[in-house]
């Protein structure tokens, strides 16, 4: 017997992950992310890129709610591409 899981939004890695949110990044690199899965795991980082309004890739296997991280761009300042969300959920840095 199986059960659905529902997707996870931003307040379920609430003490659990930092969230890196990159918006819009053509140089987002995937290759250096993928060789580097163990230290992000290590540091508790989720990486997360979205792009034309959708989640175009995380370096978690489990489904996202995209809306959550996608809301996220209202947050951002002029000029900015990205957004680090600590463990407490609150955005440190851009």
């Amino acid at each position: 017997m199986s059960f659905l899981q529902q997707p996870k939004s931003l307040d379920d890695f609430r003490w659990e992950k930092r969230i890196i949110v990159v918006f819009d990044s053509p140089g987002f690199d995937q290759t250096w992310i993928k060789s580097h899965q163990k230290e992000l795991e290590e540091r508790k980082l989720l990486l997360v890129h979205v792009s034309a309004g959708k989640i175009q890739w995380k370096n978690l296997e489990e489904e996202l709610a995209e809306k959550s991280f996608v809301k996220l761009l209202q947050n951002l300042k002029s000029g900015e591409n990205w957004l680090l969300i600590g463990l407490d959920g609150g955005i440190k840095n851009q």
